[in-house]
């Protein structure tokens, strides 16, 4: 996972800088980069968490492990409401591969390349 949203990230930066970069581009890029960068952190720690949880001598420490696992794994998947306002969204902290893959699609229709965004 981590070396497809790096490599995404890449590919965005390139979009971004390269001749003919539209508002479009550079504006769903922001959301989608900032969406990867979450899963990209997030991924390290729900790493190191299961690490912990692989050498942990306790139950009761193990299950707490894997409940943070859980909902680390979860704001991967379906990003996480971090500002309480009742939806998630984009902006750090927030936003998973659901939100990226969103703005990507909208990205995309922008430049003519998707019928509707997913």
């Amino acid at each position: 996972m981590k070396r497809a949203a790096t490599g995404a990230l890449q590919h965005l930066d390139l979009a971004v800088q390269g001749e003919g970069s539209t508002a479009n581009i550079r504006t769903h890029a922001t959301h989608v980069s900032a969406s990867l960068n979450d899963v990209l952190q997030w991924t390290d720690r729900a790493v190191a968490i299961a690490q912990q949880i692989r050498s942990s001598e306790s139950t009761s420490d193990a299950a707490r492990l894997v409940a943070e696992l859980v909902a680390l794994t979860t704001a991967i998947a379906e990003g996480r409401d971090a500002n309480n306002d009742g939806q998630v969204d984009w902006q750090s902290g927030e936003g998973g591969l659901q939100q990226a893959q969103t703005h990507m699609a909208l990205l995309m229709k922008g430049e003519g390349l998707q019928n509707a965004p997913r």
